[in-house]
Order: structure tokens, then sequence, then C-alpha cells
């Protein structure tokens, strides 16, 4: 979106300040409200330091921004959305994050089926770029890595 000329002011992706009840209040509104009754909610799990990078001037835009989001304060989303009967949007920047995916899975913190927003970037320097050979890794760690995922 950068190379489009999309203001550095303007979030990428519109997220949340943490991984906390605080920061999903506005979660439980919109799944109260019997207008709108959310189905879902995103929720990026992991530890990333996405940084939009500008190749001209060869510089980090935000070089001390980490995105960090504990397992325990994952739990807790998940226990929110659960509570809230709402089903969690898993963003997957990494390809380490499907395997906490899979983890909690295993733990019962998420049922199947498994929403997944995967995450690629050919301009900053986070995951992996957008090329099909990336789409089929991905592929392959989800029967890895998965398996509660499918039902055959």
């Amino acid at each position: 979106m950068r190379c489009r000329a999309v203001p550095v002011e303007l979030p990428w992706y519109p997220t949340y300040a943490g991984l906390d009840r605080a920061s999903f209040s506005h979660i439980a509104a919109l799944a109260a409200d019997p207008a709108i009754r959310l189905a879902v909610a995103a929720i990026d799990i992991g530890t990333d330091n996405l940084n939009d990078f500008d190749p001209d001037t060869r510089q980090f835009i935000d070089p001390d921004s980490v995105k960090t989001l504990s397992h325990a304060a994952a739990k807790d989303m998940f226990d929110l959305c659960h509570e809230l009967k709402v089903r969690p949007y898993i963003g997957v920047f990494e390809p380490g994050h499907l395997r906490h995916v899979g983890t909690y899975l295993d733990k019962g913190w998420i049922e199947p089926p498994v929403l997944l927003r995967i995450f690629f970037s050919d301009f900053a320097p986070f995951g992996l770029p957008p090329r099909p050979e990336c789409v089929g890794m991905y592929a392959e760690m989800i029967e890895m890595d998965l398996p509660r995922c499918h039902t055959g």
C-alpha cells in the first residue's frame, strides 16, 4: 500500500493496540449489537518485527516497532471470543505462527474449522513473499501442523 502512496499515518492493517480485553471492547459491543451480531474477530498471534521498509532510503519506517503477542494473551482473547460466540480470525505473519495455531488446537483453545489470514509481503522484510511456491509452502505446513482442521 505504501508503494501506492497510501500515507504513513493510515495503518496498512487496521488492528488493535494490544492483545488484551480492553483493546477488544469494540468486539464485545459489536457482538452484542443485534443489528450487527459480529461473527468473527481478527486476532494476530505471535511476535514480529512488522515494519515497512523504504527501499529508496534503505530505512525502516519505524525501526523500534515490535508486535509482541504472548500465548497467555492469545488464550485470553480466544476465551473472550468463546464467551461472545465470535469465531477468531487468526492473522499469520510468519510460517511459525501456523505451528502456534496447531498447538492452540491441540490445547483446545480454538476449535476447527480455523479461519486464517496469511500475510505475505514483497516490500517489508517479514514473512514470505507473495509467490506461488510460498503459498504452496503454507499449504504443506497446514497439512502437517493443523491436522485437526481437516474433516476427512
